[in-house]
């Protein structure tokens, strides 16, 4: 069963028994209509809501591309469930010519969005998109982001900036 085969996996991902990568070959070919279930299913955890988003960047899928660019623009949508949508949308559709520049687009307002978390997110999907548009919105938002450093250093990682480390005073 299907549906059976993606709750026992997201429990997984949730107690920290495996990593989203160990476990994506063991799911069913449909995965990605019981992941988009779960995601929705506020009786779930959030860790596996927010797996069952991670997830679903490797059914690059037209459904799957439905769902999370829906999701994308949701204003009502909790925070941390909105920081696993960039990346996974840009998992599974930002490499692919025909969808890179929708996806660029669709992450691009979130690089100003008021949650961290949510701009962390932008951040990584844009890091995996990684064309020049992608880069040239990072660097741009490393000029504007203000004294969080978890998202400076992130934007940092993605475009390969090397920081040295302050000195500190004796």
């Amino acid at each position: 069963d299907g549906k059976g085969a993606v709750r026992a996996a997201l429990g997984m991902l949730r107690d920290g028994a495996v990593e989203p990568d160990d476990i994506t070959g063991d799911l069913p070919p449909d995965a990605d209509t019981w992941l988009i279930d779960a995601a929705r299913d506020e009786a779930l955890s959030a860790v596996e809501r927010v797996a069952a988003v991670t997830l679903l960047g490797r059914y690059p899928t037209a459904q799957t591309s439905t769902f999370l660019e829906a999701w994308i623009a949701r204003a009502d949508l909790d925070t941390t469930l909105l920081a696993a949508v960039p990346p996974a949308l840009a998992r599974g559709f930002g490499k692919q010519r025909a969808h890179t520049r929708r996806v660029t687009g669709l992450v691009k307002p979130l690089l100003a969005h008021a949650s961290s978390n949510v701009r962390l997110g932008a951040v990584a999907g844009l890091a995996l998109v990684g064309t020049a548009e992608a880069r040239r919105l990072l660097e741009a938002r490393l000029r504007h982001e203000g004294e969080l450093e978890p998202v400076k250093e992130a934007i940092r990682g993605a475009l390969g900036i090397k920081v040295k480390p302050k000195a500190k005073p004796q």
